[in-house]
């Protein structure tokens, strides 16, 4: 009788043991394969917590104090980015109407990620501006807000370094006499498509790069189209937001 009792709770620690070592292979194996499913040119993993994008418009010149305070922000931003964040940085010119595409795009996996992204950074703050004076900035955001080089993340922050004068075929706010004129001028390039983007559990923060010789009406038609164009946000309303923070420096043209 006793030897059946022991056979029963040997065969028992045997069996929990085997069950054991099972979960701890699957465990091991979801480790393995979680690491293996990544983008080759992101290194994301397929689902993404938190993604930030930075948006830096090179489309008028600015003060070289305005870019030393841009790098700066950019700096404590990039220090508060977590492992496995998704980064985007775009640059806007006239070129990006067209041609819009990520001049850095990479998930935080690596001791050399906040440098790399730097390096980026520095380079298009301190790069020649665009000569053209063309600033497709609604429609960049759109096109980014739609790009297959997104990822769905939970969170998202995007910082916009602008001096927010949208200044393109499709509209310029400058030579738009009432706010409600610039609205209708945009949305009526838009018909049957996307007018303004949706943003998901998303921060928008707007530093704004200043700019000489501004009119009242030329301010209150740039504060309110943007209000108006980046107003269709969604989600937990702990999540997302509009934020406003002001860039110093002369006051260029």
């Amino acid at each position: 009788m006793l030897l059946i009792k022991n056979q029963k709770s040997l065969f028992s620690i045997m069996l929990i043991s085997i069950l054991i070592l099972i979960v701890i292979n699957m465990v091991l194996f979801y480790q393995f394969d979680r690491q293996n499913k990544r983008n080759e040119s992101t290194h994301c993993l397929d689902q993404v917590e938190h993604k930030h994008i930075f948006i830096i418009d090179k489309s008028s010149p600015m003060s070289l104090q305005t870019q030393e305070e841009i790098l700066s922000r950019i700096k404590q931003q990039i220090s508060r980015i977590q492992q496995e964040d998704f980064i985007l940085v775009y640059q806007i010119t006239s070129d990006s109407l067209m041609q819009l595409k990520p001049i850095f795009q990479a998930c935080k996996t690596d001791a050399n990620f906040e440098k790399n992204l730097l390096q980026k950074a520095r380079t298009s703050i301190y790069s020649n501006f665009d000569n053209t004076l063309t600033s497709p900035l609604a429609e960049a955001l759109l096109d980014i807000n739609l790009s297959h080089y997104q990822m769905d993340a939970q969170r998202t922050n995007i910082y916009i370094y602008s001096d927010l004068l949208q200044n393109s075929r499709h509209l310029s706010l400058a030579q738009t006499p009432q706010l409600s004129d610039a609205i209708e001028q945009f949305k009526a390039t838009r018909l049957g498509g996307i007018q303004r983007p949706t943003f998901i559990n998303t921060f928008v923060h707007l530093h704004i790069i200043p700019r000489a010789q501004l009119t009242e009406q030329l301010v209150k038609n740039r504060d309110g189209f943007w209000i108006w164009f980046l107003g269709d946000m969604r989600g937990d309303r702990q999540s997302y937001g509009l934020e406003r923070h002001d860039l110093p420096g002369s006051y260029t043209q």
